[in-house]
């Protein structure tokens, strides 16, 4: 088992585990492979990647960045996606303490992500030990 940091060559498999994932239930997410290949290279320019692979190849992956704060760094978790035949296993939460540790080394005051509460996932934020913001509250504007 490795964690490292994405290639540009990953992206194919990485879109795959991507599209597939979020088609389902909670997202419901209907990407094309055009769209999700434009956000995964976005992301691998300007955000951190990391893979988590066996003998099998890439099992899931985990897109962050650090955000600059008045009172010091805070790293954010984007995504955090393990292919659906792999979860269960801990690979998930392989890659939540990798980053952590990561975060911790880069001197990060906080660590940030957000979560569907209907998912899989949110539960396991909970029990990792994150919790519901007092003062920050997600808001979306339907613009078309």
């Amino acid at each position: 088992m490795k964690i490292r940091k994405a290639r540009k060559e990953d992206l194919k498999k990485i879109d795959e585990i991507f599209r597939e994932e979020y088609s389902k239930f909670p997202y419901n997410e209907k990407w094309t492979k055009e769209k999700s290949l434009t956000k995964l290279k976005e992301y691998l320019k300007y955000n951190l990647i990391f893979v988590i692979e066996n003998s099998k190849g890439i099992l899931g992956f985990l897109i962050g960045h650090i955000d600059i704060w008045d009172k010091g760094n805070e790293g954010f978790i984007d995504e955090v996606v393990v292919s659906r035949k792999f979860q269960g296993k801990g690979y998930g939460k392989l890659l939540m303490n990798f980053i952590i540790k990561y975060f911790d080394r880069k001197n990060c005051k906080n660590l940030r992500l957000m979560s569907n509460p209907k998912s899989i996932a949110f539960k396991i934020y909970k029990k990792m030990g994150f919790n519901k913001s007092k003062n920050l509250i997600y808001m979306t504007k339907k613009l078309k």
